[in-house]
């Protein structure tokens, strides 16, 4: 029995670094309170979408930690956008880059409407 493995097809102009996708999540963060988390955590959970407590609150709490681009996905995911998150390889210096695609133009404006607005706010 051969299994065939599709390829996720994506556009490319639907793409956002992994930075945007951090800084658009901590935007989304940054309108709960801390103790708020476990509402989230409970919506999270309601999505079928598994988030560990332990790295939500480090995500939440300081900004020196580099979360795992699977929970920066997730957490796009409850803040109402799918993508799917794709690892490049950029060589030995550079290292691997991540990205998330958008589903269409609309979400992609949508992103960038609200972190344009996230970027405005005071720290």
């Amino acid at each position: 029995m051969v299994t065939t493995l599709e390829f996720p097809t994506f556009n490319a102009a639907l793409g956002v670094n992994y930075e945007e996708g951090l800084r658009l999540v901590r935007g989304h963060l940054r309108s709960y309170g801390s103790a708020e988390l476990p509402t989230l955590l409970a919506q999270c959970s309601e999505l079928g979408q598994s988030v560990d407590e332990a790295a939500l609150h480090s995500l939440y709490f300081g900004p020196s930690a580099k979360p795992k681009p699977a929970l920066i996905r997730t957490l796009l995911g409850v803040f109402g956008y799918n993508a799917q998150q794709i690892e490049f390889e950029m060589g030995p210096v550079t290292g691997r880059r991540h990205f998330f695609f958008l589903d269409t133009e609309a979400d992609l404006s949508k992103f960038k409407a609200e972190l344009a607005a996230f970027d405005a706010l005071p720290n």
